[in-house]
C-alpha cells in the first residue's frame, strides 16, 4: 500500500491500493469508474480526463500499471505476468477497495485500449462484481481485422516481439517504436490475440473466450474514425464477441469536433469529450 496522494485519494491521509495511482471524486457521484490506461501509458497521462470525467458526476479510479509511476519494478526473467494476472490480482484489488469505500455506487470497469480489453475480461470472469464496461479507443489487435495495408504489419511485429521477449525476458518497447517496457507473458497474450484472434485462457485455465460471449450487462464502446491502432473494423470485432451484451457503440468522427483524433491525442481533448464518455460510463452503469 501506498499513502493517499492528497486531493486525489479517496479521504485526506488515507492508502490507495498499490495498483491505483489515485482518485478522482464527484460531488454527486452516480457511479464509480475503474480506468485502465493503454499499454506502455503511465496512469498520469489520463489526469485532465479524469477530472473532467469526475465534473459529470462519477468517482474516477486509475489503474497503474505495473513498470510505470509509482510501481517501479521493471517486468524481467524474474518479475512477469500477463492479461490474466492484471484481471485477477491488480483489478480485483481495485474493485475490492471501491466496493469497501463506495458500496452504495454502481462500478463500470475499463478504459482505453488495453485497459478497455481488461475491464471485459474482468466483466467475464467475475460478472457480479461490476455492472457494466467502458471500452475506449479499444480495437482487437488481431491482424485480420485490421485494413489491407496494417495486415502483414502486425502479423510480423507479433512474431517479433515473441522472438524479442524470449530472448530478452521483456519487450523493450521504446526501442521497437510500440507500447513501453513491457513483461513478457503479456506480450505473448497480445500475439496470441494478434495471430489467432482470441484471448489465451487464464493460468488456471479459465475460458475468457467464451466468457466474454457470455456477458449480458450494459458494454458501452466509444471509438475514433481516425484512429489507425483501433480503426472500425477492428472494434467492430471486440463487439461482435459481446454476443449477449446490451452494446451501445459511439463512433466519434473527427471531421465533426474539428480535430483528426489518433489513438492517443483525445485524451488530451479531455474538457471536450468528457460529457461524451461520461454519458456512456453512466450509461453502462445502469
Amino acid at each position: 500500500m501506498k499513502q493517499g496522494l492528497g486531493e486525489h485519494a479517496h479521504k485526506a491521509g488515507q492508502s490507495l491500493p498499490d495498483a491505483l495511482a489515485y482518485g478522482k471524486l464527484a460531488e454527486n457521484p452516480q457511479a464509480v469508474l475503474i480506468f485502465g490506461p493503454a499499454m506502455g501509458i503511465g496512469a498520469a497521462y489520463y489526469e485532465a480526463l479524469c477530472a473532467d470525467l469526475a465534473e459529470h458526476r462519477l468517482h474516477v479510479f486509475v489503474i497503474e500499471q505495473r513498470g510505470l509511476g509509482h510501481r517501479t519494478e521493471k517486468p524481467s526473467h524474474q518479475y512477469d505476468f500477463g492479461y490474466d494476472d492484471l484481471v485477477q490480482e491488480d483489478l480485483n484489488t481495485a474493485v475490492a477497495y471501491v466496493e469497501a469505500n463506495f458500496p452504495q455506487l454502481s462500478i463500470v470497469i475499463g478504459g482505453h485500449s488495453l485497459g478497455a480489453q481488461m475491464g471485459m475480461l474482468y466483466k467475464a470472469r467475475y460478472p457480479d462484481r461490476v455492472k457494466g464496461v467502458l471500452m475506449l479507443a479499444s480495437g482487437t489487435p488481431h491482424f485480420w481485422a485490421h485494413p489491407h495495408w496494417r495486415k502483414a504489419q502486425l502479423f510480423t511485429a507479433s512474431m517479433l516481439f515473441d522472438l524479442s521477449v524470449a530472448m530478452l525476458g521483456y519487450l523493450p518497447g521504446k526501442r521497437l517504436g510500440f507500447a513501453g517496457h513491457e513483461a513478457k507473458t503479456l506480450m505473448r497474450n497480445w500475439s496470441y490475440l494478434c495471430r489467432r484472434g482470441q484471448f489465451a485462457k487464464g493460468r488456471d485455465g479459465f475460458n475468457y473466450e467464451v466468457a466474454i460471449g457470455e456477458i449480458n450487462d450494459r458494454v458501452a464502446v466509444v471509438s475514433f474514425d481516425t484512429d489507425a491502432y483501433a480503426p472500425l473494423s477492428a472494434v467492430q470485432a471486440y463487439n461482435r464477441k459481446l454476443r449477449q451484451a446490451k452494446l451501445s457503440h459511439e463512433l466519434i468522427k473527427s471531421s465533426d469536433w474539428g480535430k483528426r483524433f489518433d489513438h492517443f491525442n483525445w485524451v488530451k481533448e479531455g474538457d471536450r469529450i468528457a460529457a461524451t464518455v461520461a454519458e456512456k460510463a453512466l450509461s453502462a452503469a445502469k
